[in-house]
């Protein structure tokens, strides 16, 4: 999660596209687009979407997702169910 904020944050800093007419002199080399560069580093855009908004998150509310993440993996973890059918168990064993 840490490295999609990271992700994020650095696609936020990204040179936006270019809007208005082409230039006339093809001589003249153009900016790759935003969309562009993303589809190069094998980036969809819904996943850059996805990461600008975990990247736009307060820092709190980042860390807050993440705690809660991380207690509910562990909790829906094969070992965790184990477990608590064991300590149900303990005299048994």
């Amino acid at each position: 999660m840490r490295a999609k904020r990271r992700g994020g944050e650095i696609l936020a800093e990204m040179e936006r596209n270019i809007t208005g007419r082409p230039p006339t002199d093809k001589s003249v080399r153009t900016v790759p687009t935003f969309s562009d560069q993303i589809k190069d580093a094998g980036i969809n855009r819904m996943k850059a979407s996805d990461w600008q908004h975990i990247a736009a998150m307060p820092e709190a509310e980042f860390e807050e997702h993440i705690e809660r993440s991380e207690v509910a993996r562990v909790a829906d973890s094969p070992g965790a169910h184990i477990k608590t059918r064991l300590d149900r168990c303990s005299g048994v064993w």
